[in-house]
């Protein structure tokens, strides 16, 4: 009887009762926003190592005798950050 009794109450109030799950994590739009603009961020500062690691490589091959293994091991480096890039920038997109 009671049941019956809160759901007249709630109708009267026209609040409509809501099924909510607790442990779930429902993100808000400002989440999303944030977490857009943390994404953003971090695509910044990877652009900014992977230009600095192609003037690194820029500057070995200045020397005069190059080191083949320190250019292949920047090169290498230089690679994941761009990966890491596109991958960052597919997920904004």
């Amino acid at each position: 009887m009671s049941g019956s009794l809160d759901n007249n109450v709630l109708r009267h109030r026209n609040v409509i009762p809501q099924v909510v799950n607790p442990g779930a994590h429902y993100p808000r739009p400002l989440d999303m926003e944030a977490q857009a603009m943390t994404i953003e961020a971090r695509i910044r500062e990877l652009g900014n190592r992977h230009r600095m690691l192609d003037e690194t490589i820029q500057r070995e091959f200045g020397r005069p005798s190059v080191d083949e293994l320190q250019v292949r091991k920047l090169k290498r480096q230089k690679l994941r950050l761009k990966e890491e890039i596109t991958s960052l920038e597919a997920r904004t997109g």
